[in-house]
């Protein structure tokens, strides 16, 4: 393999491994196997052949996967660490990835990042090489969001990603034009999902990137079934925000076009549920979703009653009577339109288990 030839090329090659094992991970994120780059990043970041030379590349390889689940505290902590270890030695010059990619990940948390001091990153530039330009530019998208300027948050994301492409850096290039979906709307998605389209035509492999260019195209025609379709495909890939993010648009337009109110619940449920998996997103997107008509308490008491638990257990753990509980759960079935436990645990239990089902048509 890979891994095994560049361990016996070690001595020439001293950060052959590394590089092999980044690739990988880098390679499993485009392809959609989340938890499978999360775990190529733990294992090397605290690992037995951890070195700080390559500190700064595994903790942002990291980061970004944990970004992507919505694990958005630990890929903080992430970035924090790398640009930390970058202050310390600095071999590949990783310093201000690290320092845009701790903003970016601030940005999706709803948390303000001065906006002047990216701009000087952006000024500085990365030279022949604009990899570090992308992340800059991913957040600086996010910051000018966090601050209410929407059109030039997908101003700079769409610049960042057709810069990204056009330099064949197509995975951080795509993430980057992702972005102008995420923080705009559908006149933002309309700017880049020509982009979108053409770069991932120049991948192979690449289901997460194939799943971003497809949210363009339905964000673009604000297809809300086209829209649940892309935030199950998301949640298969283990990311979890931008499954919760595209499943809230549903819910939206599915409230604008004055559908069932059974239908807009059950998407803004499934959204909240994604959501729930997630540390701390405070989005666009999500803060655009219509309210489901169920309190944060009988959510909560629905997931447990759709995991089995009988409304005596739930009582007891939520220190209610199981009258209340009961009536918790009446509630529930009413809002979205179903007939007891059994058709509960049938809609939300594989949900909750990752086993994503079709979507409920209206």
């Amino acid at each position: 393999t890979g891994v095994a030839a560049a361990a016996e090329a070690g001595a020439a090659l001293p950060f052959a491994c590394d590089q092999v094992l980044i690739m990988q991970a880098h390679a499993a994120m485009a392809s959609g196997a989340l938890d499978e780059a999360v775990a190529l990043g733990l294992a090397e970041v605290g690992g037995p052949r951890a070195s700080p030379l390559t500190a700064t590349a595994w903790s942002d390889t990291l980061g970004i996967a944990r970004s992507m689940t919505g694990q958005l505290t630990a890929a903080t902590q992430d970035a924090a660490d790398g640009r930390g270890a970058a202050e310390v030695i600095d071999p590949f010059g990783l310093r201000d990835q690290a320092v845009a990619l701790e903003a970016l990940i601030g940005g999706m948390r709803g948390l303000s990042v001065a906006v002047a001091d990216l701009e000087r990153l952006r000024a500085r530039g990365s030279g022949p090489d604009p990899r570090i330009d992308i992340w800059v530019a991913r957040a600086l998208a996010w910051s000018r969001s966090v601050a209410g300027d929407r059109t030039a948050a997908v101003g700079a994301a769409a610049a960042g990603g057709r810069a990204g492409v056009e330099a064949q850096h197509i995975t951080w290039g795509v993430m980057a034009l992702h972005d102008a979906v995420r923080l705009g709307d559908a006149a933002g998605a309309r700017e880049v999902a020509d982009d979108v389209q053409d770069a991932v035509r120049e991948t192979e492999g690449a289901a997460l990137l194939e799943t971003m260019a497809r949210h363009a195209v339905v964000t673009s025609a604000e297809d809300p079934e086209g829209l649940g379709e892309v935030a199950t495909a998301f949640a298969r890939h283990g990311a979890w925000l931008l499954a919760a993010e595209a499943q809230a648009q549903r819910a939206l337009l599915l409230a604008r076009s004055s559908a069932d109110d059974r239908v807009v619940s059950w998407a803004s449920v499934l959204s909240q549920i994604w959501e729930a998996r997630c540390d701390g997103p405070c989005t666009p997107l999500l803060a655009s979703r219509p309210p489901a008509g169920l309190t944060a308490r009988q959510l909560e008491i629905a997931q447990a009653a759709a995991r089995g638990a009988s409304s005596a257990e739930i009582a007891e753990g939520h220190v209610l009577s199981v009258r209340t509980v009961d009536n918790h759960l009446g509630k529930v079935y009413r809002v979205l339109g179903l007939v007891g436990r059994d058709e509960l645990a049938a809609r939300i239990g594989p949900v909750l288990a990752g086993t994503v089902r079709g979507e409920r048509r209206g």
